[in-house]
């Protein structure tokens, strides 16, 4: 499965890292908005996992996501926010509407599991 992580702390890429290979993912990094519209485009994601908190602001996150929404390529693709901002949809329910789910900060190993094992699940179904 292929997955887009936004991210622009380098330590929490690699963990990232670290934990998608073992679980069969080919994984690309954007540490921010352009590089992720270019890989978006590029990469075809069947999963884009997306640090609301770049380099310039949480604004900067949200923009992005509403991009990825607007964009053909990604419309469709399903975007899950991983942040220490939101824990869940209660946590700023405006993003719902942008957001497939959430993986809140610091990461459980059980929550990437289930998510990629959820979206893999989904891929199959469709290919």
């Amino acid at each position: 499965m292929k997955v887009l992580v936004i991210e622009d702390d380098a330590m929490t890429s690699e963990l990232l890292q670290l934990r998608l290979a073992p679980m069969g993912c080919n994984a690309v990094f954007a540490s921010d908005a352009q590089s992720a519209l270019t890989l978006a485009t590029s990469h075809h994601p069947d999963l884009i996992v997306a640090d609301l908190h770049l380099n310039t602001g949480i604004g900067e996150g949200f923009k992005l996501i509403q991009m990825l929404r607007q964009s053909p390529a990604t419309a469709r693709t399903p975007i899950f926010i991983h942040s220490v901002y939101i824990a869940g949809p209660d946590d700023m329910p405006e993003v719902q509407a942008w957001a497939d789910g959430f993986l809140p900060k610091p990461l459980r190993l059980s929550d990437l599991k289930k998510l990629i094992d959820d979206v893999a699940r989904q891929v199959s179904q469709v290919s």
